[in-house]
């Protein structure tokens, strides 16, 4: 497949055993605020897919970033695709995507306002905010999935 050969270090996914449109994935940080990161999701490919809209992509906990919703742990990936383009746009390129915005943070229209105002006034208390991020998200690594299938990341 595409995803395959696009050699995305860190990150890695597999379809669910219940549907092939929905995969389950992670991401592993090596270097930069979020290093030691390792981060579970979930990408949700629409129904009509690669005709309708982009695949969502939500971690399976929030994790602390001006992209990621506080709250349902969903990565603004419209922000890259606002307008999904049959032959032009794949899914590895919201993985590439995925992985790219720990490495280079971009304030601008946040889903996390705090995140994104600590970044840019406070980077001592962002860095300690997503330090905590990274020990949360490590600290559930093993917790069963929140979706009961077998090829669930574990």
């Amino acid at each position: 497949t595409l995803v395959v050969k696009q050699k995305l270090p860190g990150v890695y996914v597999q379809p669910s055993y219940q549907s092939a449109i929905m995969w389950f994935g992670v991401i592993f940080i090596r270097h930069g605020l979020y290093q030691d990161g390792v981060f579970k999701f979930t990408v949700y490919i629409p129904d009509n897919y690669p005709d309708g809209d982009c695949p969502r992509l939500v971690f399976d906990l929030p994790v602390f970033h001006p992209l990621v919703d506080p709250l349902s742990g969903e990565l603004d990936v419209k922000r890259a695709f606002a307008k999904w383009r049959r032959n032009h746009n794949h899914i590895w390129q919201v993985l590439m995507y995925a992985r790219r915005v720990f490495y280079k943070i971009d304030t601008s229209s946040p889903l996390n306002p705090e995140a994104a105002v600590l970044y840019e006034k406070d980077i001592q208390l962002f860095k300690s905010k997503v330090v905590d991020s990274v020990r949360l998200c490590s600290s559930h690594l093993f917790d069963q999935p929140k979706i009961e299938d077998p090829y669930a990341i574990m």
